[in-house]
């Protein structure tokens, strides 16, 4: 069953929905990837700031997916030349379009939305002459093969040992 669902960019009002979506997503990611999420402080009143401070900057795509009653999904990146050298590698010396985060719900995932997003954050790059799109996902992460998928390359790997 497809559910009525209208992508457009998220504003300001959609803060609290955005807090559910990204708890969710959390408690999700969790289950796969050895709760790495755990040492963040995710308080409401934290990611309130967190999402108004995205929704206002320039060089960004930010865009919901709105249900009926509720939003269903999102997804955020942004224009940066050094978001990948906080994790101690550049991968490109060109600008990028970086993907953070997508999130769809269960209830929409397997209807098209997932690639609908993807189309507009390509046409996104494009616009603004951007080469690439990069983001960081999780070994584990099913979304890792829909991401191989689209095209997609690993380029650099991060390795853990527990001691």
């Amino acid at each position: 069953m497809t559910h009525k669902i209208i992508i457009r960019p998220a504003r300001l009002k959609d803060i609290p929905e955005l807090i559910r979506l990204e708890q969710i997503y959390v408690r999700e990611h969790n289950k796969f990837e050895t709760k790495q999420f755990t040492i963040i402080d995710f308080k409401e009143r934290k990611l309130a700031k967190n999402f108004e401070k995205k929704i206002k900057k320039k060089n960004k795509l930010f865009l919901v997916l709105e249900g009926k009653k509720q939003l269903e999904g999102y997804l955020f990146a942004e224009l940066t030349t050094n978001k990948i050298e906080q994790y101690g590698y550049v991968t490109s010396k060109e600008p990028v379009l970086y993907l953070e985060n997508v999130y769809i719900s269960k209830l929409c995932r397997g209807q098209g939305f997932f690639g609908e997003l993807m189309k507009r954050l390509k046409s996104f790059a494009r616009e603004k002459n951007i080469t690439y799109i990069e983001l960081h996902v999780a070994s584990k992460n099913p979304a890792k093969n829909i991401y191989s998928y689209l095209g997609f390359k690993s380029v650099v790997e991060k390795m853990r040992l527990r001691v």
